[in-house]
């Protein structure tokens, strides 16, 4: 009975403990922010739209202010608030800190002031600790859209989205309605949804050069009066030979959609962020 009486009591001791632990919240926000970060990030949607609207009679890009960049952001596996991040060929570490209601991103790349993340609708945001003479930069994250850039401009900052990496593969010809037909399958390609693309040659006769490409599009202005233009998952088709590019086709669906195909007959593609050997039985 004594042995009952304190293991309620030990239960109830532990159970007040668990209360009254309020944290900052800066360390809950910090979460966040380190489930957004690491991926995969690409500036193509940027770029593309920058160059279609100042493209002169809408045939080749003339002036894009934001080339396209690419981030890779991973998280450190001994250190939770710890990131590297990869531009090009130079790499450098953001680490997050709590700071009361702020989270602080500091990096290890001299020179650069310290960023103070807030909390805002939908999105953190962040500018350069007051009273830094460093270099000052500006950063934006949101789930799945990363903005950054030198300067306290917002409206200048590089746009990245992050990519989901799928699974593709060609089939020549391509079979369909379970005719039993031989083919040849090209692959499996690994392709981020951020224009990832693949460039193959065929074992046809006389062989060709083909390129597959995915795009999650999202649309930076409608494309049409008064309709909003919905963004879309995007497979291109294209051939390649002398260095031109000859489109064969592209069909789209849903931006969050996992799987992604086209059969033209003459060939099939099909991508899906589960290649087909992990898809799991379904009734």
């Amino acid at each position: 009975m004594k042995a009952l009486a304190a293991a309620a009591l030990l239960a109830v001791t532990t159970a007040a403990r668990a209360q009254g632990t309020d944290q900052p919240p800066a360390e809950r926000d910090l979460m966040v922010i380190a489930r957004w970060l690491p991926g995969q990030w690409d500036s193509i949607e940027q770029a593309y739209f920058e160059g279609r609207r100042n493209r002169p009679g809408g045939t080749e890009a003339d002036a894009v202010t934001h080339p396209r960049q690419a981030l890779a952001i991973a998280a450190d596996p001994a250190d939770p608030r710890a990131f590297r991040v990869t531009r090009g060929t130079a790499t450098e570490t953001w680490r997050l800190v709590p700071a009361g209601d702020l989270v602080r991103l500091e990096t290890d790349r001299p020179g650069v002031c310290p960023l103070l993340l807030l909390r805002e609708a939908g999105q953190f945001g962040g500018s350069a600790a007051p009273g830094c003479r460093g270099e000052r930069r500006t950063l934006l994250l949101a789930e799945g859209v990363l903005l950054e850039g030198p300067g306290d401009d917002r409206a200048r900052l590089a746009r990245f989205r992050r990519a989901r990496s799928f699974t593709c593969h060609v089939d020549i010809p391509g079979v369909g309605g379970g005719r039993a037909i031989p083919f040849r399958r090209h692959g499996p390609f690994t392709l981020p949804d951020q224009g990832g693309e693949a460039v193959f040659t065929t074992a046809e006769e006389p062989p060709r050069t083909l390129a597959i490409r995915l795009r999650n599009v999202a649309w930076a202005y409608n494309n049409a009066p008064g309709v909003f233009t919905r963004n879309s998952l995007t497979l291109y088709v294209a051939e390649v030979e002398d260095g031109a590019r000859r489109e064969i086709a592209y069909g789209w669906t849903e931006p969050s959609a996992g799987r992604i195909g086209l059969n033209l007959k003459q060939l099939l593609v099909n991508c899906a962020i589960v290649p087909p050997e992990a898809a799991e039985p379904e009734f």
